[in-house]
């Protein structure tokens, strides 16, 4: 039996930001269909290594996505590879609908080819149809309900920014999804509806969560790993780890909102 490759892998990732270390050999290894946790105090390197892995930040190290190295390639190239990103808070331009900051989603899909628009234009429409089904069936799923998309993204409350992003990023069919503080901004119905969609999700793409909402993550992951001052100090199940003395350390002085 073939040995399945990692669906995300990452070795001696560093990032240095002058004389600044915010990612410090990081190594970690992430099973497919797999929801992967990254915990760590306020300033452990989190969001970095999503930057990292990304391609948004200037960093040494490997990074295997699917089985292929992306070390050195743009972001627009491992987005094509099959990576999704959503992010803590999204931002949208002044003059952005909803439906724009949805297509935005559908970029790596493609766009209608010129010749199905200029000589098979029933076919385009089938394409577009099958599109607004997809956007469709995605908003559904996720609870969102909206009277129009056509409406400025930015007149939405945050929450809604949240879960709009989640949907954008699904619909560019990712098979390696990130997501930094998910929850963070969501009320209690949506969080609830965050954490059912993680749920459905596991299995058919792999998820990797930076979040503070430690009890969330307890609810939804396979397995964390801890950073700390750009890190890893700790790998394993969420109630595992939080016992371990280098933890306990690392989140002095802050909440660990969860009985361990």
């Amino acid at each position: 039996m073939m040995r399945q490759e990692p669906a995300l892998f990452t070795e001696d990732l560093s990032v240095h930001f002058g004389g600044v270390s915010a990612l410090d050999s990081v190594s970690l290894s992430v099973s497919p269909g797999s929801i992967y946790g990254v915990i760590g105090p306020n300033g452990s390197g989190k969001t970095t290594f999503l930057n990292a892995v990304c391609g948004f930040v200037p960093c040494s190290g490997d990074v295997r996505l699917l089985g292929r190295s992306v070390a050195g390639l743009a972001p627009h190239r491992r987005i094509g590879i099959g990576l999704g990103r959503t992010f803590q808070n999204p931002k949208v331009g002044e003059d952005l609908t909803v439906r724009d900051l949805l297509r935005i989603g559908e970029y790596r899909l493609g766009t209608r080819p010129f010749w199905k628009e200029a000589f098979a234009p029933w076919l385009a429409e089938a394409d577009a149809k099958q599109a607004r089904h997809r956007v469709s069936k995605i908003l559904d799923e996720l609870g969102i309900n909206l009277p129009s998309l056509d409406i400025p993204a930015k007149s939405l409350p945050q929450g809604m920014l949240k879960l709009l992003d989640l949907a954008r990023a699904l619909l560019g069919a990712p098979k390696v999804l990130l997501l930094d503080e998910s929850t963070s901004g969501l009320n209690d119905a949506e969080i609830a509806v965050m954490r059912a969609q993680m749920r459905r999700l596991r299995g058919n793409l792999t998820l990797i969560v930076v979040e503070h909402n430690v009890q969330f993550l307890n609810d939804v992951c396979d397995h964390v790993t801890v950073l700390d001052a750009g890190q890893r100090i700790a790998d394993g199940t969420v109630i595992d780890v939080l016992k371990l003395p280098e933890v306990v350390k690392a989140y002095m002085g802050e909440d660990v909102p969860i009985d361990v």
